[in-house]
Protein backbone atom coordinates (compact mmCIF):
# COMPACT_ATOMS: atom_id res chain seq x y z
CA UNK A 1 0.00 0.00 0.00
CA UNK A 2 2.96 2.22 1.07
CA UNK A 3 4.70 2.07 -2.45
CA UNK A 4 1.41 2.25 -4.47
CA UNK A 5 0.68 5.47 -2.85
CA UNK A 6 4.55 6.62 -2.95
CA UNK A 7 5.02 5.93 -6.39
CA UNK A 8 1.85 7.61 -7.67
CA UNK A 9 2.48 10.67 -5.77
CA UNK A 10 -0.75 10.32 -3.81
CA UNK A 11 -1.39 11.57 -0.48
CA UNK A 12 -2.68 8.94 2.02
CA UNK A 13 -4.69 11.67 4.03
CA UNK A 14 -7.20 12.01 0.63
CA UNK A 15 -8.47 8.37 1.06
CA UNK A 16 -11.67 8.53 2.25
CA UNK A 17 -12.68 4.51 2.08
CA UNK A 18 -10.66 1.13 2.17
CA UNK A 19 -11.95 -1.60 0.84
CA UNK A 20 -10.72 -4.43 3.01
CA UNK A 21 -9.83 -7.84 1.68
CA UNK A 22 -11.85 -8.78 5.29
CA UNK A 23 -10.29 -12.40 6.25
CA UNK A 24 -13.21 -12.77 9.02
CA UNK A 25 -10.42 -14.18 11.35
CA UNK A 26 -9.23 -13.53 14.33
CA UNK A 27 -5.92 -13.41 13.14
CA UNK A 28 -6.10 -12.05 9.42
CA UNK A 29 -7.90 -9.04 10.17
CA UNK A 30 -5.63 -7.60 12.65
CA UNK A 31 -2.86 -8.00 10.59
CA UNK A 32 -4.68 -6.18 7.72
CA UNK A 33 -5.98 -3.34 9.70
CA UNK A 34 -2.64 -2.66 11.30
CA UNK A 35 -0.93 -2.12 7.43
CA UNK A 36 -4.12 0.11 6.62
CA UNK A 37 -3.26 2.37 9.89
CA UNK A 38 0.42 2.61 9.55
CA UNK A 39 -0.23 3.86 5.80
CA UNK A 40 -3.67 5.22 5.64
CA UNK A 41 -4.49 5.62 9.28
CA UNK A 42 -1.82 8.50 10.57
CA UNK A 43 -3.35 11.63 10.92
CA UNK A 44 -7.08 10.68 11.30
CA UNK A 45 -9.37 12.06 14.28
CA UNK A 46 -12.84 11.47 15.60
CA UNK A 47 -14.36 13.82 13.19
CA UNK A 48 -12.26 12.91 10.50
CA UNK A 49 -12.06 8.92 10.71
CA UNK A 50 -10.88 6.46 8.37
CA UNK A 51 -13.75 4.45 7.15
CA UNK A 52 -13.13 0.74 6.56
CA UNK A 53 -15.35 -2.44 5.40
CA UNK A 54 -15.37 -5.34 2.71
CA UNK A 55 -18.13 -6.46 0.11
CA UNK A 56 -17.79 -9.85 1.40
CA UNK A 57 -20.20 -9.28 4.15
CA UNK A 58 -22.87 -8.56 1.85
CA UNK A 59 -22.18 -11.24 -1.26
CA UNK A 60 -19.73 -13.49 0.40
CA UNK A 61 -16.61 -14.39 -0.83
CA UNK A 62 -16.34 -15.12 -4.44
CA UNK A 63 -12.65 -16.04 -4.04
CA UNK A 64 -10.74 -15.83 -7.26
CA UNK A 65 -13.84 -12.56 -8.28
CA UNK A 66 -13.61 -11.05 -5.08
CA UNK A 67 -11.17 -8.36 -6.49
CA UNK A 68 -13.17 -7.32 -8.80
CA UNK A 69 -15.93 -7.22 -6.84
CA UNK A 70 -14.19 -4.89 -4.42
CA UNK A 71 -13.16 -2.58 -7.52
CA UNK A 72 -16.67 -2.51 -9.03
CA UNK A 73 -18.37 -1.82 -5.19
CA UNK A 74 -15.44 1.48 -4.86
CA UNK A 75 -16.17 2.43 -8.40
CA UNK A 76 -20.52 2.84 -7.85
CA UNK A 77 -19.33 4.30 -4.03
CA UNK A 78 -16.99 6.93 -5.61
CA UNK A 79 -19.94 7.62 -8.73
CA UNK A 80 -22.79 8.20 -6.37
CA UNK A 81 -20.83 10.26 -3.46
CA UNK A 82 -21.86 7.85 -0.50
CA UNK A 83 -20.06 5.43 1.83
CA UNK A 84 -22.20 1.43 1.20
CA UNK A 85 -22.45 0.22 4.72
CA UNK A 86 -21.29 -3.42 5.97
CA UNK A 87 -23.96 -5.83 6.42
CA UNK A 88 -24.65 -7.24 9.52
CA UNK A 89 -21.81 -5.68 11.36
CA UNK A 90 -22.16 -5.87 15.30
CA UNK A 91 -19.10 -7.14 17.04
CA UNK A 92 -15.45 -5.74 16.09
CA UNK A 93 -12.95 -7.10 16.44
CA UNK A 94 -11.43 -6.59 19.95
CA UNK A 95 -8.09 -6.87 19.02
CA UNK A 96 -7.98 -4.16 16.66
CA UNK A 97 -7.74 -0.94 18.60
CA UNK A 98 -10.54 1.36 17.28
CA UNK A 99 -11.01 3.94 19.10
CA UNK A 100 -7.37 5.10 19.36
CA UNK A 101 -7.00 4.30 15.54
CA UNK A 102 -10.04 6.48 14.79
CA UNK A 103 -10.95 3.43 11.97
CA UNK A 104 -14.96 3.03 11.82
CA UNK A 105 -16.77 0.47 9.80
CA UNK A 106 -20.06 1.41 7.99
CA UNK A 107 -23.46 -0.01 9.75
CA UNK A 108 -25.51 2.62 7.46
CA UNK A 109 -25.17 4.52 4.41
CA UNK A 110 -23.33 7.47 4.85
CA UNK A 111 -22.18 10.79 2.76
CA UNK A 112 -19.07 10.73 1.01
CA UNK A 113 -16.42 12.37 3.69
CA UNK A 114 -15.85 16.09 2.60
CA UNK A 115 -12.01 16.97 1.07
CA UNK A 116 -11.33 12.72 0.21
CA UNK A 117 -10.40 11.58 -3.12
CA UNK A 118 -9.75 7.89 -3.12
CA UNK A 119 -10.74 4.76 -2.33
CA UNK A 120 -8.13 1.58 -1.56
CA UNK A 121 -9.09 -1.55 -2.40
CA UNK A 122 -7.36 -4.20 -0.59
CA UNK A 123 -7.26 -7.94 -2.04
CA UNK A 124 -4.54 -11.17 -1.62
CA UNK A 125 -4.27 -14.35 -3.45
CA UNK A 126 -4.51 -17.61 -2.50
CA UNK A 127 -0.57 -18.51 -3.46
CA UNK A 128 0.77 -15.13 -1.32
CA UNK A 129 0.15 -12.70 -3.82
CA UNK A 130 -1.14 -9.33 -2.16
CA UNK A 131 -3.49 -6.85 -4.82
CA UNK A 132 -3.50 -2.92 -4.21
CA UNK A 133 -5.70 -0.65 -6.48
CA UNK A 134 -6.33 2.88 -5.49
CA UNK A 135 -9.29 4.26 -7.48
CA UNK A 136 -10.37 7.95 -8.21
CA UNK A 137 -13.70 9.82 -8.75
CA UNK A 138 -13.80 10.74 -12.49
CA UNK A 139 -12.74 13.88 -13.36
CA UNK A 140 -16.16 15.02 -14.95
CA UNK A 141 -19.48 13.83 -14.40
CA UNK A 142 -22.36 14.46 -16.64
CA UNK A 143 -25.44 15.80 -15.08
CA UNK A 144 -27.43 16.46 -18.43
CA UNK A 145 -30.23 14.45 -18.46
CA UNK A 146 -29.68 10.92 -19.91
CA UNK A 147 -31.21 9.17 -22.91
CA UNK A 148 -32.92 5.54 -23.28
CA UNK A 149 -33.71 5.62 -19.65
CA UNK A 150 -30.39 5.69 -18.20
CA UNK A 151 -30.73 7.70 -15.80
CA UNK A 152 -29.90 8.75 -12.17
CA UNK A 153 -32.20 7.79 -9.43
CA UNK A 154 -32.68 11.35 -8.46
CA UNK A 155 -33.36 12.11 -12.76
CA UNK A 156 -35.72 9.31 -12.43
CA UNK A 157 -37.59 10.05 -9.41
CA UNK A 158 -38.39 13.94 -10.37
CA UNK A 159 -37.43 15.26 -7.80
CA UNK A 160 -38.48 15.72 -3.99
CA UNK A 161 -41.05 13.58 -2.67
CA UNK A 162 -42.81 13.41 0.18
CA UNK A 163 -43.12 10.29 2.49
CA UNK A 164 -46.59 9.46 4.54
CA UNK A 165 -46.01 7.37 7.26
CA UNK A 166 -48.88 6.70 9.68
CA UNK A 167 -49.74 3.94 12.74
CA UNK A 168 -52.90 3.64 15.05
CA UNK A 169 -50.05 4.99 18.20
CA UNK A 170 -46.58 7.02 18.37
CA UNK A 171 -44.81 3.86 19.51
CA UNK A 172 -45.70 1.70 16.17
CA UNK A 173 -45.33 4.66 13.92
CA UNK A 174 -41.61 5.15 15.42
CA UNK A 175 -40.68 1.34 14.98
CA UNK A 176 -42.14 2.13 11.21
CA UNK A 177 -39.97 5.06 10.27
CA UNK A 178 -37.24 2.65 11.74
CA UNK A 179 -37.82 0.08 9.72
CA UNK A 180 -37.46 1.96 6.38
CA UNK A 181 -34.26 2.84 7.45
CA UNK A 182 -33.45 -0.94 7.06
CA UNK A 183 -35.61 -1.32 4.22
CA UNK A 184 -33.48 1.22 2.41
CA UNK A 185 -30.21 -0.04 3.76
CA UNK A 186 -30.62 -3.00 1.96
CA UNK A 187 -31.39 -2.08 -1.13
CA UNK A 188 -29.00 0.03 -2.35
CA UNK A 189 -30.71 3.15 -4.64
CA UNK A 190 -28.35 2.67 -7.66
CA UNK A 191 -29.71 -0.95 -8.71
CA UNK A 192 -33.35 0.26 -8.47
CA UNK A 193 -34.05 3.42 -10.22
CA UNK A 194 -37.72 3.13 -9.24
CA UNK A 195 -37.70 2.34 -5.57
CA UNK A 196 -38.27 6.30 -4.00
CA UNK A 197 -40.56 6.97 -6.60
CA UNK A 198 -42.72 3.24 -5.56
CA UNK A 199 -42.17 3.72 -2.42
CA UNK A 200 -43.41 7.22 -2.10
CA UNK A 201 -46.56 6.38 -3.86
CA UNK A 202 -46.85 2.95 -2.14
CA UNK A 203 -46.99 4.88 1.52
CA UNK A 204 -48.75 7.92 0.25
CA UNK A 205 -51.01 5.80 -2.22
CA UNK A 206 -51.86 2.45 -0.92
CA UNK A 207 -51.63 2.99 2.96
CA UNK A 208 -54.51 3.75 5.28
CA UNK A 209 -53.79 7.00 7.03
CA UNK A 210 -54.07 5.92 10.57
CA UNK A 211 -54.35 8.54 13.95
CA UNK A 212 -50.50 9.20 14.36
CA UNK A 213 -48.73 10.15 10.98
CA UNK A 214 -45.62 11.88 9.91
CA UNK A 215 -44.41 13.12 6.59
CA UNK A 216 -40.93 13.71 5.55
CA UNK A 217 -39.67 15.62 2.03
CA UNK A 218 -36.42 13.84 0.66
CA UNK A 219 -34.69 13.83 -2.48
CA UNK A 220 -33.20 10.85 -2.69
CA UNK A 221 -32.43 8.08 -0.28
CA UNK A 222 -29.63 9.07 1.42
CA UNK A 223 -31.25 12.37 2.24
CA UNK A 224 -33.95 10.35 3.64
CA UNK A 225 -32.19 7.83 5.99
CA UNK A 226 -30.36 11.22 7.13
CA UNK A 227 -33.77 13.15 7.55
CA UNK A 228 -35.18 9.50 9.80
CA UNK A 229 -31.51 8.88 11.87
CA UNK A 230 -30.92 12.56 12.35
CA UNK A 231 -34.87 12.92 13.79
CA UNK A 232 -35.36 16.23 11.51
CA UNK A 233 -39.35 15.45 11.22
CA UNK A 234 -42.22 16.04 13.88
CA UNK A 235 -44.60 13.43 14.44
CA UNK A 236 -48.53 14.32 14.82
CA UNK A 237 -51.78 13.14 15.63
CA UNK A 238 -55.08 13.66 13.76
CA UNK A 239 -58.12 13.85 15.92
CA UNK A 240 -60.60 15.98 13.59
CA UNK A 241 -61.22 15.27 9.76
CA UNK A 242 -58.90 18.21 7.80
CA UNK A 243 -61.16 20.90 6.47
CA UNK A 244 -60.36 23.55 3.20
CA UNK A 245 -60.48 27.12 4.49
CA UNK A 246 -59.91 29.88 2.28
CA UNK A 247 -58.42 33.32 3.95
CA UNK A 248 -58.89 36.67 2.68
CA UNK A 249 -57.02 39.23 3.82
CA UNK A 250 -59.64 42.12 3.76
CA UNK A 251 -57.33 44.96 4.10
CA UNK A 252 -58.40 46.73 0.73
CA UNK A 253 -55.69 45.99 -1.28
CA UNK A 254 -57.82 46.01 -4.56
CA UNK A 255 -59.35 48.82 -6.36
CA UNK A 256 -61.32 49.81 -8.93
CA UNK A 257 -59.57 49.83 -12.14
CA UNK A 258 -56.42 48.78 -10.85
CA UNK A 259 -55.48 46.31 -14.43
CA UNK A 260 -57.00 49.14 -16.78
CA UNK A 261 -53.24 50.26 -17.60
CA UNK A 262 -52.49 47.01 -17.90
CA UNK A 263 -54.93 46.15 -19.87
CA UNK A 264 -54.26 48.64 -22.69
CA UNK A 265 -50.67 48.67 -22.70
CA UNK A 266 -49.57 44.72 -22.91
CA UNK A 267 -51.57 42.69 -25.59
CA UNK A 268 -50.55 39.45 -23.85
CA UNK A 269 -53.13 40.80 -20.91
CA UNK A 270 -55.25 42.24 -23.18
CA UNK A 271 -56.71 38.53 -25.20
CA UNK A 272 -56.38 36.81 -21.66
CA UNK A 273 -58.72 39.18 -20.11
CA UNK A 274 -60.98 39.47 -23.38
CA UNK A 275 -61.03 35.70 -23.68
CA UNK A 276 -61.97 35.14 -20.31
CA UNK A 277 -64.52 37.71 -20.23
CA UNK A 278 -66.61 35.99 -23.42
CA UNK A 279 -66.15 32.55 -21.70
CA UNK A 280 -67.90 34.46 -18.52
CA UNK A 281 -70.45 36.16 -20.98
CA UNK A 282 -71.15 32.39 -22.33
CA UNK A 283 -71.69 31.20 -18.66
CA UNK A 284 -74.28 33.53 -18.29
CA UNK A 285 -72.55 36.34 -16.55
CA UNK A 286 -74.51 39.55 -16.53
CA UNK A 287 -71.06 41.39 -15.53
CA UNK A 288 -68.22 42.26 -17.67
CA UNK A 289 -64.25 41.79 -16.73
CA UNK A 290 -63.40 44.56 -19.05
CA UNK A 291 -66.09 47.42 -17.64
CA UNK A 292 -64.19 46.54 -14.03
CA UNK A 293 -60.41 45.99 -14.64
Amino acid sequence: MHQVYRNSGLDPNECGFVEAHGTGTRVGDPIEATAIHNVLGQKRSLRDPLWIGSVKSNIGHLEGASGIAGVIKAALMLERGFILPNYDFKQPNPKIPWKEWNMKVPITQRPWPRGKKYISVNNFGFGGTNGHVVLEAAPFRNTKPAVGGDDTPEQSGQGRKIYALSANDKNALTQLVKNIVVYLEQRPEIFQKDLLSNLAYTLGQRRSLLQWRVAIPALNSFELIEAINGEKFTTGKEVEPLRIGFIFTGQGAQWYGMGRELYEQYPTFTNSITAADHFLSELGADWSLIGKS
